[in-house]
């Protein structure tokens, strides 16, 4: 009998052990190293966007401009005058085709991927805060102020559903990675998850301080991440919309928030901000933010990264060889491109 329980106590603890190595194991290297500072444009970067093959990179600027970029040998190959106002959000299309760019003047754009022709438009309520196509590409989520937000029907161009239920502006918006769930965060401090088919609002998740400003899903659409102007990083349970960490290490907002490809690792980015009339932002220059990455189970920081305090935007190319982070002033007007080891 002592045998047996021996065998046992030895068995279960080798299983642990050979769980515990395998999951470190297949952890991902985050051993993100600068591989190029790129310039070359007028204005502030305000967003930033891959495409899915991981090919092209797309920024927005403060001066009206998308600025396209090739990924293989980092020149741009295109300048775009494809807005009326400060290029505030950007998303490609999953099957690659499409840009979406959202402006301060209320409007996006839908650009061919191929021309770089604008090939559609639509008005929104208010300012462009973000953007985010479902699975297929058919629908696009638009953040867009005046406590509402909008599914716009790409295909036919014309409005799909409204989502009314903040009180104040909605400024994050992210479609679930299956399509039937959208999450907004906005001015009201609340993230609200949505029925993306019926437009019905299925749960309210307070928990954040100040306004939330940027919302993403987790690759498996277990988790939903929100960081806000309180400088915490929420992380729910999509499902439930249980609270799972709250996350604390930076000392200004949340203005980078995304998920490393196929992975449970969440990356935030912060920056300081002088809010002036109307909500302006204006970015300050200056040293103390960074870039955090998480384990989103355990809430453990993984890895920091210092970054100037005019940190605007990240986003990850396919596979997260690459990550791009845009930059307002200090310095000057750049991105910061990482390349993993």
């Amino acid at each position: 009998m002592k045998k047996l329980f021996v065998c046992i106590i030895i068995f279960t603890c080798l299983s642990f052990s050979t769980s515990v190595f395998s999951e470190t194991k297949s952890l991902p290297s985050l051993n993100y190293e600068k591989k190029e500072l790129l310039l070359g444009y007028a204005g502030e970067v305000l967003s930033a966007a891959f495409s899915p093959d991981g090919k092209i990179m797309a920024i927005g600027t403060s001066d009206k401009k998308v600025v396209i970029w090739d990924v293989a040998t980092w020149k741009i190959i295109k300048l775009l005058d494809a807005n009326n106002d400060r290029v505030t959000a950007l998303a490609f299309s999953p099957d690659g085709k499409l840009l979406a760019s959202g402006d301060r003047r209320n409007m996006v754009y839908f650009l061919d991927a191929a021309t770089w022709k604008t090939v559609n438009k639509m008005k929104a309520y208010s300012d462009i805060e973000s953007l985010s196509f479902n699975q297929d590409g058919s629908l696009l989520a638009i953040a867009c102020g005046r406590e509402k937000a909008m599914l716009w029907d790409v295909q036919k161009n014309q409005l799909r559903k409204d989502l009314v239920g903040h009180t104040g502006d909605v400024k994050a918006i992210a479609f679930s990675p299956d399509g039937t769930q959208v999450a907004t965060g906005g001015r009201d401090n609340s993230v609200i998850i949505w029925n993306s088919s019926t437009g019905e609002k299925i749960k309210m998740l307070p928990g954040h301080a100040g306004t939330v400003e940027k919302i993403v899903y987790s690759p498996d659409g277990k988790y939903l991440a929100s960081g806000g102007s309180d400088n915490v990083v929420m992380v729910w349970d999509a499902t439930s919309g249980k609270a799972i960490q709250r996350l604390s290490g930076h000392s200004d907002r949340i203005c980078a928030l995304e998920y490393l490809p196929q992975t449970d690792i969440l990356v935030s980015g912060s920056c300081r901000i002088f809010l002036g009339p109307f909500f302006r932002p204006s970015y300050v220059a200056g040293s103390g933010c960074n870039v955090i990455f998480w384990n989103t189970g355990t809430g453990k920081q993984m890895k920091t990264m210092d970054a100037d305090c005019s940190l605007t935007c990240a986003a990850f190319s396919s596979g997260g060889k690459y990550l791009a982070v845009g930059n307002a002033v200090g310095s000057g007007q750049f991105i910061t491109v990482y390349e993993r080891k």
